[in-house]
């Protein structure tokens, strides 16, 4: 016969708790679903375009776009997939170039825009962030229209899957 304790507590010391997922920096990061209201450039939307020709499997070049509300000023930078550090890099060298201040970083809900890696860098540096409503393209519209007008209409629709390509659409993006 086996007889259990209520007191009978095993312990093995602390335990090492994994990394929170994206879905945490959701909750996190306000929702901006009202229209812009602002005259002072630094409130920005960032999107992402993939060049995959149609097929989303595999690893292939993005290029991540982003226009300040007030001014227009348009920055675009070619990544390497879409992983949160390749954003990161192309997002830190984008606000680098940038004229003025940032002030607020808007974007939808993919991975690569809510990650606690972007969000601790953004939050350092005294940046909003915020993100748009699931499902509501129309909530960044200045960026959506950039993506066609600066990007596909230079780079396509084709897919860009050789890393050794990178430089090209950023020289041309960059003109």
């Amino acid at each position: 016969m086996i007889v259990y304790s209520k007191n009978f507590k095993v312990s093995a010391g602390k335990k090492e708790l994994p990394p929170k997922p994206a879905s945490d920096v959701k909750s996190l990061v306000e929702i901006r679903a009202e229209t812009w209201d602002t005259c002072e450039p630094g409130w920005t939307e960032v999107d992402t375009v993939a060049h995959c020709g149609g097929d989303m499997s595999g690893s292939f070049i993005w290029t991540l776009t982003s226009v300040d509300v007030a001014s227009d000023w348009t920055e675009l930078r070619a990544i390497w997939n879409r992983g949160q550090h390749a954003y990161f890099e192309g997002l830190e060298s984008i606000f680098k170039c940038r004229p003025f201040k940032l002030l607020g970083v808007d974007s939808h809900n993919g991975g690569e825009f809510l990650n606690y890696h972007v969000y601790n860098w953004l939050k350092d540096h005294g940046i909003e962030q915020t993100r748009s409503r699931p499902y509501f393209k129309n909530d960044q519209a200045y960026v959506e229209q950039k993506n066609y007008t600066h990007v596909r209409s230079f780079l396509g629709y084709d897919r860009l899957e050789h890393h050794e390509l990178l430089p090209q659409p950023n020289e041309l993006l960059s003109l």
